[in-house]
């Protein structure tokens, strides 16, 4: 009976060690793949918390497997990048002829008129535009942004004189904050395009940088384009806005926690906010 009680107690805490052991194994697993389900693709899992030979060739296997999976997710957000890069270069090769076309008609016409020192600031401010254009960078600042908005207004203002008010206010430390080149620009073009050509009103055009912080603690950067002139009604014109679908997905590829919003309607002002979330009080840059 004493010989059978041994055997039996030795099995109990055998079970006993064999069931926590793969027990440890197996959580350690499963926490791996919670990690990397709730975002850290980081996460790997510990061949020393495998105590079992066959879970130790699991956790080899699910590390491979994540990392597989992270290259592969690495591959096609680049893939996804310049499939956008190309979408928009395409937007712009499409754009810029009506643009030039208007602009080179402009410059006749000072030329006629005999207003060589407008014409001349205006050819200035139109090799400004090409040359930002033609940087090979998809990135920039908000102060070269601002700075190639300003000479695409300064044109427009040439050719539709009073009936254009702008003005561009960019606040003190934002200026070389990095944003996708070409972000801001489609903005500025919509409301020239469907605020101010289809009417014989004048219009006001605000583009402003600024930044604020929430209650919560985060720190934005609000940039926003802002005219006076048609209304935007949001179900009618979306679609007809050049550029609004494209310059939502470089957001969420430059910053998936950035969005755009538009509001506005009849007797309202266009409103377009580019929201950028940058950091938390206390956080390094």
């Amino acid at each position: 009976l004493l010989f059978y009680g041994i055997i039996v107690v030795s099995a109990i805490l055998l079970f006993k060690k064999s069931s926590n052991e793969v027990s440890v194994s197996v959580n350690n697993i499963q926490s791996t793949m919670n990690r990397y389900n709730n975002g850290e693709t980081a996460a790997k899992c510990s061949y020393k918390d495998c105590h079992v030979e066959e879970f130790c060739m699991i956790s080899e296997d699910l590390n491979n497997m994540i990392a597989n999976i992270n290259t592969h997710i690495a591959n096609e957000y680049q893939l996804k990048i310049a499939q956008k890069t190309a979408e928009y270069q395409a937007l712009q090769a499409e754009v810029n002829p009506h643009f030039l076309y208007n602009t080179l008609g402009m410059f006749i016409t000072l030329n006629r008129i005999g207003e060589k020192r407008s014409l001349e600031r205006s050819i200035i401010s139109l090799s400004h535009l090409f040359r930002y254009t033609c940087e090979h960078n998809s990135d920039s600042t908000i102060d070269k942004e601002f700075s190639f908005i300003s000479d695409y207004l300064a044109l427009q203002k040439t050719r539709y004189e009073d009936r254009l008010v702008y003005k561009i206010y960019m606040e003190p430390g934002v200026e070389n904050f990095t944003i996708p080149k070409l972000l801001i620009q489609p903005l500025v073009e919509n409301a020239i395009i469907h605020s101010l050509e289809p009417s014989a009103e004048p219009i006001d055009i605000l583009v402003s940088a600024v930044t604020t912080e929430n209650k919560n603690g985060f720190h934005f950067i609000i940039i926003s384009v802002i005219n006076t002139g048609l209304p935007f009604m949001k179900d009618a014109q979306s679609h007809k806005r050049v550029g609004l679908t494209t310059i939502k997905d470089r957001l969420e590829i430059y910053n998936k926690n950035a969005f755009l919003t538009i509001s506005g309607g009849i007797g309202k002002p266009t409103k377009c906010y580019i929201i950028i979330p940058t950091k938390m009080i206390g956080e390094t840059k």
